[in-house]
């Protein structure tokens, strides 16, 4: 989305810890699964001096609350003044008419692709597969590649654009994909340049096929019912917090020839092994760092 606005600034809120950078604000997300967020941006005075509105994107709303205690967060802690204006973007809107009829007297309004009625059957029944990864022989290598931008602290979105693009060609040149199978490893916050490796290893390298998934920390039920698109979900550590639990899923659907995980975690020691279980038909893993 911020790509389509170019001379805009991109920042996405996190749940990670940054030392030596000031908060703009804390919220919470009180429904989820990871309730605390955090707002950082190195120049907020003087970027917020230029600006007059401010979009959220969302994959999903339901009922728009997390997005009104981040305004109210800001509003609070004076982080932003009276005339500001908002508007919430997402994939997906579950809000009733009548909360959505009392967010927009309060001047935010909404944008989304789809609709969707949220109403739940005692007939929806599904069971829970937590499939535990295991360990076994396969080839690793580790590498780094310089120019990390962290859209956490606040950038240009150009600016990400360009560093996110020139990552991509990095990474692209590392191995001989032609007519490979590849899978390309997002971890958790650190999804949109994995998505555009992805992407520019399907048009330029000519492979037999790219699918990128994303470690994430959301628990979501799994099953092997036919018109479920959640087949199968392998538990995992973090990459950037031994203490915290994450998921990954589907990745049992093919076979690769390369599993590609690249991170911007700074965690010196980085286990790859339940991935690499998750993953259990490849043989060949990669972990890129961006830094």
């Amino acid at each position: 989305v911020a790509s389509c606005f170019p001379n805009s600034y991109y920042i996405h809120t996190t749940r990670e810890k940054i030392e030596n950078v000031e908060i703009v604000v804390e919220f919470c997300e009180e429904h989820s699964h990871a309730v605390e967020q955090i707002l950082y941006c190195e120049n907020w005075d003087n970027l917020i001096l230029n600006i007059d509105r401010i979009i959220f994107v969302e994959d999903e709303i339901t009922t728009g609350k997390t997005i009104v205690n981040f305004i109210n967060a800001l509003k609070d802690n004076g982080k932003v003044d009276k005339k500001m204006k908002f508007s919430a973007c997402s994939i997906i809107n579950a809000m009733s008419k009548d909360r959505r009829d009392e967010l927009m007297k309060i001047g935010l309004n909404f944008h989304y692709l789809m609709k969707i009625e949220v109403n739940c059957s005692e007939n929806d029944c599904f069971i829970s597969e937590n499939n535990e990864p295991y360990v076994y022989d396969y080839k690793f290598t580790e590498l780094s590649v310089n120019g990390l931008i962290n859209p956490r602290l606040g950038i240009l979105t150009t600016s990400y654009i360009d560093a996110c693009n020139e990552l991509s060609k990095k990474v692209a040149y590392l191995f001989d994909y032609y007519k490979k199978r590849i899978a390309v490893i997002g971890t958790e916050e650190f999804m949109y340049p994995v998505i555009k490796i992805a992407n520019f290893i399907r048009k330029d390298c000519h492979p037999k096929f790219v699918n990128t998934h994303s470690t994430t920390r959301s628990p979501i039920v799994c099953d092997k019912n036919e018109n479920y698109p959640i087949k199968s979900r392998f538990k995992l550590t973090s990459l950037y917090d031994e203490k915290r639990t994450t998921y990954i899923y589907n990745t049992d659907k093919h076979e690769y020839d390369i599993v590609m995980i690249i991170t911007d975690s700074n965690k010196k020691d980085i286990n790859v092994n339940q991935i690499a279980g998750a993953f259990n038909q490849c043989k060949n893993f990669l972990l890129v760092r961006w830094n």
